[in-house]
């Protein structure tokens, strides 16, 4: 069942990886912030405790300090604009607007008011935006409950960071979700489709990946490199391939078929009955 890892083929896909998240730096815009319900700093830069409500369209970067809880309620709207400038900001990570959270992230929606982080292009794509990225976070573990997240370079980016992240939907973006450096989130009862990469885990990560589903990824459902995922009760379907790794794996009772290939893998991974 299992097919050895070629090492031309995994250097391959994680060059992919890290070509595509290679950290850049950018510099802020200094416009006003267009928002319906909420006050954003001219900066981006919060450094107390806040909420976020209504519409808020964001043309620059945001940063949540350490020990600093960003709060966003239910049904609202997070809207990125197109970045239009590559100058650096030494604080930033990447090249397009992002929400840097180094403090608390606090997301929790509804399933009749879902909180939704998306473009603002004309014509929205894969990649307009950075995205959610937790950042050796200070101040409590984040929660994405019930958020829509999408068009983004990266749906959430953990950087030794637990959240949880429950019940939301991740479409149209490059990859869904980046664990590395020790980040061990709970991954759990979310939508992920149609992008590059479903969940890609490396650097000691350890995320608790269960009850999803993780379809139409153009390279893999999850992808793992020097990371221990525990994977249960999945349904991982109609990607490239199923999955893609050559450390060990924990796994139970998923549902892994109809991918171009089901398995990549090398013959270490520890799958127990009834997968």
């Amino acid at each position: 069942m299992f097919k050895k890892l070629k090492y031309q083929d995994y250097l391959l896909l994680l060059f992919l990886i890290a070509a595509q998240y290679s950290c850049a730096l950018r510099a802020k815009v200094s416009k006003d912030v267009d928002t319906v319900g909420t006050l954003i700093p001219e900066n981006g830069l919060i450094d107390r405790d806040s909420t976020w409500s209504g519409e808020v369209r964001l043309d620059r970067d945001i940063l949540v300090f350490p020990n600093v809880t960003l709060t966003i309620a239910p049904g609202t709207h997070i809207i990125f604009a197109p970045t239009r400038t590559s100058l650096i900001e030494p604080r930033f990570l990447f090249t397009k607007h992002e929400l840097l959270v180094q403090g608390r992230l606090m997301a929790k929606g509804s399933a009749e008011a879902a909180i939704i982080f998306t473009s603002g292009d004309v014509k929205p794509a894969e990649g307009n935006w950075a995205g959610i990225i937790l950042d050796n976070p200070k101040g409590g573990d984040s929660l994405l409950e019930y958020c829509r997240i999408e068009y983004a370079e990266i749906g959430v980016y953990c950087i030794n960071a637990s959240p949880q992240i429950n019940k939301s939907l991740l479409q149209n973006n490059q990859t869904g979700i980046i664990c590395q450096r020790g980040s061990h989130p709970h991954i759990n009862a979310n939508v992920i489709k149609s992008g590059e990469i479903g969940i890609a885990c490396w650097d000691k990560a350890a995320p608790k990946i269960e009850n999803n589903e993780i379809s139409q990824e153009k390279q893999a459902g999850l992808v793992w490199a020097e990371a221990t995922p525990v994977l249960m009760r999945n349904s991982i379907r109609g990607n490239k391939y199923g999955l893609y790794g050559d450390e060990s794996l924990e796994w139970a009772n998923n549902q892994i078929e109809g991918n171009a290939q089901d398995f990549y893998l090398s013959p270490q991974v520890n799958h127990q009955a009834g997968e």
